[in-house]
């Protein structure tokens, strides 16, 4: 049909994983810690022809999530 898809809307992302930790923290305060102790990769294969903007990637969202809940981790985000 030729429409691009733009990745779901940062607000839903962020809403859905802020009801995430606030239902279950545990994983993600694990995760955290994990980042503290050795490097973490989160990553997808982004940029593709169906989301060409990594920012819209919902890794990038979950990066920025990290890099704001848990302020003393060093999140580098990609481009």
């Amino acid at each position: 049909n030729g429409m691009m898809w733009l990745g779901p809307p940062a607000r839903s992302v962020s809403a859905l994983l802020d009801q995430r930790a606030a239902d279950d923290p545990a994983p993600f305060d694990a995760l955290a810690q994990q980042a503290r102790d050795a490097d973490v990769y989160l990553g997808c294969s982004c940029p593709t022809q169906k989301n060409p903007d990594v920012a819209n990637c919902h890794t990038a969202h979950a990066l920025r999530f990290m890099a704001e809940r848990y302020p003393d981790l060093q999140v580098e985000h990609p481009g």
